[in-house]
């Protein structure tokens, strides 16, 4: 339902609810279970090193029969792609692949097959990427799922493939149909990355006006994203040929409402780790967001940050 505001209030209850195996579901324990939900859940947020960790939970957590590894398979794969690990990326997706057929399941095929293509074009394989798109793209058109965000990776592919033939007004419509599926729910550090793409392929066309309403988008997706991994200095990278300097997080030193709810607590005497548990935030969250409020209000430590927006009465 796209709720994220809730997700961890109801994880933090399911960590505490009597919850036996088996599950009529699949899932081989509870831990499981929640560590599967956890791992999409941190994706979404734009946690990736948090969507790692309950990933390999995942993995750790389920038996080698159980349909729901693939969830921690296709999380990795996002996460190695985040840090342009894209080899790795690619082989952890098909896995997700293979568990759906073996499974019936036609999303992990879908989705697997579109983010396979997508990352296939930035290893260059491009009758790879041309392969899985179309696999991707025929299954989701036979199942109804044409719309859903899953196929955006497919599109993307395709763009590509169009822009390496030349046909740039071709390869852009495709690039802006993969962004519009992203947008409907692949999370801010998949329409990031997506958008460095875009971002290019309009400075390739003259289009800076474009590129930079692209470039705002991108920094807008990463200040929503606590940790992006590695696509923060893809962003940047886009930016320098519109002569940008990318600036993660809020424009300006301006705090987010999220930061502020963060450095309210950093004046109390709760450790970082009890400040996530006060606001359903990872740890590795609170830091990310610590860590842009010392960089906005330019001090270096806890106290200097409390002190300082004393100073600014944002305390």
């Amino acid at each position: 339902m796209g709720r994220m505001d809730v997700v961890a209030r109801w994880l933090k209850a399911a960590e505490t609810a009597p919850l036996p195996a088996p599950f009529c579901d699949g899932f081989s324990s509870a831990r499981g279970a929640i560590a599967c939900v956890r791992a999409g859940f941190y994706w979404q947020s734009g946690d990736v090193s948090a969507a790692m960790a309950a990933a390999q939970d995942v993995l750790s957590a389920e038996a080698p029969s159980s349909p729901w590894r693939g969830i921690g398979h296709a999380v990795v794969g996002l996460t190695y792609a985040a840090h342009g690990q894209w080899d790795a990326a690619r082989a952890s997706v098909e896995t997700w692949v293979a568990i759906g057929r073996a499974g019936g399941q036609v999303v992990p095929q879908i989705s697997g097959f579109s983010n396979a293509a997508a990352w296939s074009t930035e290893l260059e394989d491009w009758n790879r990427a041309e392969a899985s798109a179309a696999a991707s793209l025929e299954l989701a058109a036979a199942r109804g799922y044409l719309e859903h965000w899953i196929c955006a990776g497919a599109h993307f592919a395709r763009g590509r493939l169009l822009e390496r033939a030349g046909r740039l007004d071709d390869a852009k419509v495709e690039l802006r149909r993969a962004l519009e599926l992203a947008r409907r729910g692949a999370g801010p550090v998949t329409t990031a990355w997506l958008l460095t793409h875009l971002i290019r392929l309009l400075v390739t066309c003259n289009d800076p006006s474009g590129a930079q309403q692209c470039l705002e988008e991108a920094r807008a997706a990463l200040a929503a994203a606590p940790d992006a991994g590695g696509v923060t200095e893809m962003v940047a990278a886009a930016a320098r040929p519109l002569g940008s300097r990318e600036r993660p997080g809020a424009a300006d030193g301006e705090l987010s409402e999220r930061e502020l709810d963060v450095l309210r607590l950093l004046a109390t005497s709760l450790t970082q780790r009890e400040i996530g548990g006060r606001l359903y935030l990872s740890l590795n969250t609170v830091k990310a967001h610590t860590r842009r409020i010392f960089r906005k209000l330019d001090v270096s430590s806890r106290t200097e940050a409390v002190a300082r927006a004393r100073e600014l009465h944002l305390i």
